[in-house]
């Protein structure tokens, strides 16, 4: 499954890939496509930079260039039609020419708009001025000798309306430029107009951007590449989808490791439980051997006396411990243990105290009847009384007191408990250093205590172990 996955995804990679370096660059295939789009585009020739007709600033009003006293002459004639002065030579000669012929006063020269200046001190062009001539002329006669800002007002199908931007750009002479919505291109000596919506519009590749969506920078302008989005989306899409697929492979591969671990786990806990079983057999024989030689005790020599106690002891470590295996192993039960009813909480604590130490130990405990889970609770204080007395410093005082919901027992010594221990009381298989055993006496009194309900907590110095037992009879 994981190798044709892989295969999948390598297959896919490779002809994505290859579909990508086939492709043309964007950047090629932007400007082929606004070279043809020129091709048919209104064009229009560009003037000279010394040309007023070009010049942005030339259609502004220029009255403060004049003399304010021929300024104001020339406008009092405009609105009255008298008292023209008889000589009208210098800067105003061809603004005076104009009013004259707007009051009827004499006809234009045959070259009046052909010739400079072109701008009337008002900002406007002479030919502008022109167009409201009346049936005789067209609002478009003499064109050509409009101001170039002013071309598009009266002829918007020819001319496009140029921003102050664009219009020195052009008379600049500058390979292209645009305003908000025309790109202007030149070939040779004429600029065509092509509008912006043209080069993207639905069914071209490129669209308009800006400084946040810029997959092509190209004619001064940002253009966003649509295949190459769709290749990146596609591309991303095909990344989620490979992810998901090995996120799927890795997570199956470890489902299926846990599963063979759990299986395999299981095993050898059953292997174990059985070994372990089939060890109390032996043990137990051990046990009643030393019982049987332990009667003729006294006739042995001081030397076999010697050995013998030492064979007693490490055969008593070895019932331990095969019965702390068998505990162990048993600990995942989810079954939870009924309550048992004592007579007497103090011959309970006294039976479990001469049980491990052999020898009477200190106990403080009411005589008051309880029911408890008698087997986790013999295990866990068996446990942590063989801990005092084995580790612990003398005496070991046991003390248990009856509360409504819980017997709480309280096992003490005079030593200070190793922090290791501390540190690892939840923990199997941590012995205390220096220590004989499998490290399982507290971990299993915790774990027997855990599965009633109850708890085990410690203090280091005095030792001190608190066990609390829930109580059946709550």
């Amino acid at each position: 499954m994981r190798s044709s996955g892989i295969a999948a995804v390598g297959v896919a990679v490779l002809a994505f890939t290859s579909a990508c370096a086939s492709d043309r660059p964007a950047e090629d295939v932007l400007a082929s496509q606004i070279d043809r789009a020129a091709a048919s585009a209104p064009s229009f020739a560009a003037g000279a930079p010394d040309d007023e007709r070009w010049r942005p600033e030339a259609a502004l009003p220029r009255y403060h260039r004049f003399d304010r006293v021929e300024i104001a002459k020339l406008e009092a004639y405009g609105a009255s039609c008298s008292d023209a002065p008889a000589t009208t030579e210098g800067p105003l000669k061809k603004a005076w020419t104009w009013a004259r012929h707007r009051c009827g006063a004499a006809p234009l020269p045959a070259a009046f708009f052909s010739e400079p200046p072109f701008m009337h001190p008002d900002g406007r062009s002479y030919a502008w001025h022109a167009r409201a001539c009346g049936a005789a002329c067209s609002k478009t006669d003499h064109i050509e000798h409009f101001h170039v800002l002013e071309r598009a007002e009266v002829a918007p199908e020819v001319w496009p309306r140029l921003d102050r931007t664009t219009l020195r750009d052009i008379v600049a002479g500058e390979p292209f430029t645009s305003d908000a919505h025309t790109l202007f291109v030149r070939r040779g000596g004429r600029y065509s107009a092509i509008p912006i919506s043209e080069v993207a519009s639905a069914g071209s590749r490129f669209a308009r951007g800006d400084d946040r969506a810029c997959d092509v920078k190209s004619f001064g302008r940002c253009w966003v590449d649509r295949e190459r989005r769709s290749a990146t989306r596609a591309w991303g899409g095909l990344l989620i989808a490979a992810g998901a697929l090995c996120v799927t492979a890795v997570v199956a591969l470890v489902i299926w490791r846990i599963r063979i671990g759990r299986a395999l786990m299981n095993e050898r806990l059953l292997v174990l439980r059985l070994l372990a079983h089939e060890l109390r057999t032996p043990v137990t024989a051990l046990k009643l051997e030393i019982e049987g030689i332990r009667s003729g005790f006294e006739r042995l020599d001081p030397g076999q006396q010697e050995r013998f106690l030492a064979m007693a002891g490490e055969v008593a470590r070895l019932q331990r411990v095969v019965q702390a295996s068998v505990v162990y192993l048993r600990s995942d039960s989810k079954k939870t243990e009924a309550a048992r009813r004592v007579d007497s909480l103090r011959d309970f604590l006294e039976g479990i105290g001469s049980d491990v130490a052999g020898s009477p130990i200190e106990i403080e405990a009411p005589e008051a009847p309880v029911e408890l889970p008698l087997t986790s609770a013999a295990l866990a204080l068996r446990n942590v009384v063989r801990n005092a007395v084995d580790h612990g410093k003398a005496p070991v005082r046991i003390t248990a007191v009856v509360e409504p919901r819980d017997v709480v027992v309280t096992v003490s010594d005079s030593g200070e408990l190793p922090e290791d221990l501390v540190k690892s009381l939840g923990r199997a298989f941590v012995p205390s250093k220096g220590a004989d055993g499998l490290g399982l006496g507290l971990y299993l009194a915790n774990e027997a205590l855990r599965s009633v309900g109850g708890k085990l907590t410690v203090k280091r110095a005095p030792t001190a172990f608190t066990l609390r037992i829930p109580r059946g009879d709550a």
